[in-house]
């Protein structure tokens, strides 16, 4: 019997049974193979030095990925300290990071790693160098540097010219990427790259060029062949979570076969092609948030009284019908939000504003809205003229509660010395809860540690601002034109329409003006324009005294010099923050009213009441 059965299947090995189709695989290996891995970002956003989680979860893929190179485009420490040895601690809690990694890891500078003379001392201690290159086989990488004191945010003389002579003598014949820190190629006139950079990249073989900088991930542009990403994923600190819009922590991997690249995008436990979100994807996602669906709001007076009503505007710009759901997601014992849902048509140019009732069990609980920010869901379909949704997107928003203040009218005099004897006021604007603290709210042990209240008047030519800090360590920035990594106090204006204020991005009407309190080992204060990017306000009033606890901030300025601003608006956008340093190196952070204190995220300001009260 048994040699029956080897027998039968013998033959069927000889001559198969019809309907079975015997399929021949040629498989021809590349003469040239290699896999590599790209991050960007990976830095601790605070001390402790120790890297992050996410961070420490990319080393333990890439042990097992195996790559043949890994390439980190910059912002590797916390940096930002003048302290020689918390550097030297720095660095080696990154190498501590990556020591179970065994492949070569070449590094392009960023402005975290880079800030002053000590630390570009001692990048060049480890490094070898301000920028570098290295071939391995048929690739050759070139890491360069765009955080050169003196040169920051451009390639120089000295890089360009080295960056010609390095592809002219290794570039020839080679498939070859670039690594950068600051996606230069995005900055239009504020940098170099594509008047001096790029026109030198594409006489060769440049397949990709990687950025990060940006706390996203985006194929940013094709330009001559050349693919452009920025991936800035690794560990740093990102706004509201989206892989939509490209704020997800993330590392690349792309493998070279002979001439055929592939790009892969990878979150811890998922692996993305590399599309996943382009800048026209992009673009898509934030016309849809900032022209579509509006952000759900909860409106505050002084008191922190609301009436109840949570409101979210939906509007639809397009030529044809639009339709979708918003849904609250999840519950809590401390609130109730009704209906959970709402589905709604939008006509070509119709819009709508949707009520939903917000019930709270005690009303001395109205700060869990701030701390846990109820979730909406949303998608959205664009239709065709048949109603065939020709585009779909889904993504989430978080609630905004807006506090509100209203300016007081003034007629007659101030002297700006720093002295508020003469400010008849009340001090509305209070920073004193947790949940105005923005940056590890567990660090902030109270009122006495760090607090504020400040006041703001209008006249016909100025707008006034003052207030008292409470801070018994007042400290400036290591580094001058980042004085938000020290002690100061940012006004935050926003002059765009109403129907502008759901905007995320901006790009003119919005303004971020530090005030920096003279500080306790002497130096003097100072003013610094964040925003608009490039443009200084100027003829600012600005005067500063310290008290037995901290500082005084007063400050008046032309309103002529506040381009968009019109006095007989009902409200602006307004948002008050204060910045800490502790005396370890350590800061927190606390916002009037922004659950995210960046001058990017104009549509969580609070509001300043310019016309009647709310």
């Amino acid at each position: 019997m048994q040699s029956k059965i080897i027998y039968i299947l013998i033959l069927l090995i000889i001559f198969p049974m019809p309907g079975i189709t015997q399929q021949h695989y040629v498989i021809t290996p590349p003469e040239f193979s290699m896999n590599f891995v790209v991050m960007g970002d990976p830095q601790p956003e605070e001390p402790p030095l120790e890297q992050t989680e996410v961070f420490l979860s990319i080393v333990k893929d890439l042990q097992s990925l195996q790559p043949d190179v890994v390439i980190i485009v910059g912002d590797l420490i916390r940096g930002f300290t003048e302290n020689p040895e918390q550097i030297n601690q720095m660095w080696n809690e990154y190498e501590k990071a990556v020591k179970p990694l065994h492949m070569p890891i070449l590094v392009a500078a960023g402005n975290h790693d880079i800030w002053d003379e000590t630390s570009k001392v001692e990048f060049i201690r480890r490094f070898g160098g301000f920028y570098s290159s290295t071939s391995f086989g048929n690739v050759h990488f070139i890491m360069l540097n765009s955080h050169i004191p003196g040169e920051e945010n451009r390639i120089g003389p000295d890089q360009l010219r080295w960056l010609e002579n390095d592809l002219q003598q290794h570039g020839n014949g080679k498939q070859i990427f670039i690594g950068v820190h600051a996606p230069l190629w995005a900055y239009g006139d504020h940098s170099n790259w594509m008047d001096d950079v790029h026109p030198i990249l594409r006489q060769y073989n440049v397949r990709g060029v990687f950025g990060g900088h940006w706390h996203i991930y985006q194929r940013s542009d094709v330009i001559d062949g050349i693919k452009y990403y920025v991936t800035g994923g690794a560990g740093g600190l990102m706004g509201d979570h989206s892989i939509a819009s490209g704020e997800f922590h993330h590392y690349m991997y792309v493998s070279v076969r002979d001439e055929n690249i592939n790009y892969s995008v990878i979150e811890p436990g998922s692996i993305y092609h590399e599309s996943i979100v382009t800048k026209e994807s992009s673009l898509m996602v934030h016309d849809i948030r900032d022209n579509v669906i509006g952000d759900p709001r909860l409106m505050l007076n002084n008191q922190g009284e609301h009436n109840g009503i949570i409101e979210v505007k939906v509007a639809n710009p397009y030529e044809s019908a639009i339709s979708g759901s918003i849904e609250w997601n999840g519950s809590s014992p401390f609130y109730t939000i009704l209906p959970v849902d709402h589905e709604y048509d939008l006509k070509a140019g119709e819009q709508k504003n949707i009520q939903f009732e917000l019930m709270i069990a005690d009303p001395n609980s109205i700060d869990d809205i701030f701390t846990q920010r109820p979730v909406i869901s949303y998608n959205v379909s664009k239709l065709n003229a048949d109603e065939i949704p020709l585009i779909q997107v889904k993504d989430d928003k978080k609630l905004i509660t807006v506090r509100t203040v209203k300016a007081d009218s003034f007629s007659g005099e101030l002297t700006i010395d720093g002295i508020l004897d003469d400010w008849d006021t009340h001090w509305p604007i209070e920073l004193n809860h947790r949940s105005q603290v923005t940056l590890v709210p567990d660090r902030w042990q109270g009122i006495e540690e760090v607090s504020g209240r400040f006041a703001v008047k209008l006249s016909d030519t100025h707008l006034f601002f003052a207030g008292e800090v409470v801070d018994n360590y007042v400290m400036h920035s290591p580094r001058k034109n980042e004085p938000y990594q020290g002690d100061a106090v940012t006004l935050y204006l926003d002059l765009r329409g109403e129907d502008e204020f759901q905007k995320r991005m901006f790009m003119e009407h919005v303004y971020a003006v530090i005030f920096v309190p003279e500080c306790i080992s002497g130096d003097e204060p100072y003013i610094q324009t964040i925003y608009p990017f490039g443009t200084e306000v100027e003829n600012i009033d600005f005067a500063t005294k310290r008290t037995k606890n901290g500082y005084t901030i007063e400050v008046a300025i032309p309103i002529d010099q506040l381009i968009g601003f019109n006095p007989s608006s009902d409200m602006i956008g307004f948002d008050v923050c204060i910045d800490n340093l502790y005396p370890d190196g350590t800061r927190t952070r606390m916002m009037w009213n922004g659950p995210y204190t960046n001058y990017m995220y104009g549509n969580k300001y609070g509001r300043l009441i310019l016309g009647l009260p709310l």
